[in-house]
């Protein structure tokens, strides 16, 4: 695959003709080079935190009550695509008319879709979800991505915005480092599904997550089963991953939605940064950022 600086609906209609003609290897190996390489600078940086996300409308109106879960088998499971079958995934999602809108608004905007940083995955519950979250170069943020998620019961499009993440004194924070975590993220949301508006969200996290602007522990009060749950989806999709990708997936397994879901995320990204995920998922929860178990 050629270096030249595509435009985003180029990205999307050269993978396509790829996908059609069979053609689909080199492509992918282009794709999933540096998300998949060992030496620990791809997605799945457990220390980044996830891009935020106020897509309420894409991710659900409320947050699962806690006392829905019960400590019985949940047969919901969450995978990640790869090789053909998420070229596959992949391409169906870039062909809806959701994903090309988002993709003229990025083009418009001066910057371009990252094929080498796809990720692809599929959620098995009540229904089968495909989702993918697609990084945006050149925006002027800290980071950036196109998601999009499709029901394949029903073709709905279910999950579909751009994510601009401004993270606290970024020109300074160490990829390292948990300190640079704290404080103030802002995101600005261009959401398709509500007529592509854009809205903006600030969370503070330099205080308890309870105190994130005006969303309280109530909003995200899934219990200690159903936080080890969300918690066990997000180690295995990385918090490199955008929010909207894991809420996406955290709200087809009925798990948690809306806004609670994007305070829940950011506020475990924090403290999986700090623990990282080797630990038992209820020490996670445990946390007084999360103080579910």
């Amino acid at each position: 695959m050629s270096d030249r600086n595509d435009t985003a609906e180029d990205v999307a209609e050269e993978l396509n003709e790829q996908v059609d003609a069979g053609g689909c290897g080199e492509t992918w190996d282009a794709m999933s080079r540096i998300r998949d390489r060992s030496d620990g600078q791809g997605r799945r940086k457990f220390l980044r935190m996830g891009a935020a996300t106020v897509s309420l409308v894409t991710l659900g109106a409320s947050s699962v009550s806690a006392d829905e879960f019960t400590d019985e088998v949940d047969t919901s499971v969450y995978d990640e695509l790869t090789d053909a079958e998420a070229r596959r995934a992949f391409a169906r999602l870039s062909r809806t008319s959701e994903f090309h809108a988002l993709a003229r608004e990025v083009r418009e905007r001066g910057h371009e879709l990252d094929r080498e940083g796809i990720l692809v995955g599929r959620v098995d519950s009540e229904e089968q979800v495909d989702l993918a979250s697609v990084p945006i170069k050149g925006a002027d943020a800290d980071e950036a991505y196109l998601t999009i998620g499709r029901s394949l019961d029903t073709g709905t499009v279910t999950v579909a915005s751009l994510e601009y993440v401004e993270k606290p004194d970024a020109d300074a924070a160490d990829a390292q480092s948990v300190d640079d975590l704290d404080g103030t993220i802002t995101a600005e949301t261009v959401d398709a599904l509500d007529g592509m508006s854009t809205s903006t969200h600030t969370a503070d996290f330099s205080g308890s997550a309870s105190e994130t602007n005006a969303v309280t522990a109530d909003d995200w009060d899934i219990g200690c089963w159903g936080c080890k749950k969300a918690v066990e989806q997000i180690c295995r999709i990385g918090c490199g991953a955008s929010t909207a990708f894991i809420c996406g997936v955290l709200s087809g397994m009925n798990i948690i939605a809306g806004g609670g879901c994007f305070t829940f995320t950011q506020a475990a990204c924090y403290v999986i940064s700090k623990l990282g995920c080797g630990v038992d998922y209820e020490a996670i929860c445990s946390h007084d950022r999360l103080d579910l178990c």
